[in-house]
């Protein structure tokens, strides 16, 4: 069964990364969707940035915060996913 584990960003420190990196471990074939990627160290997954990732928006998230939600609208599925 293949899935997507769908988180904001991924930065150095931070309590959701903790259960992102929980997620990972349990589901290794996952394929990780994050707006941005600011501690690549610690992925294990499969990762896709959206377009946000290479913009200056990604350095002021209060700036960034009203295209998140039209870009996660708006993610292009690249394979069907079963979860």
């Amino acid at each position: 069964m293949s899935g997507v584990i769908v988180h904001e960003w991924i930065a150095r420190f931070g309590g959701s990364e903790n259960v992102v990196d929980q997620l990972a471990a349990m589901f290794p074939d996952a394929e990780l969707r994050v707006l941005w990627v600011d501690a690549p160290e610690r992925l294990t997954l499969p990762t896709r940035e959206t377009w946000l990732a290479r913009t200056p928006l990604r350095r002021s998230k209060a700036l960034a915060v009203p295209f998140m939600l039209p870009t996660w609208r708006h993610l292009p599925a690249r394979q069907p996913y079963d979860w």
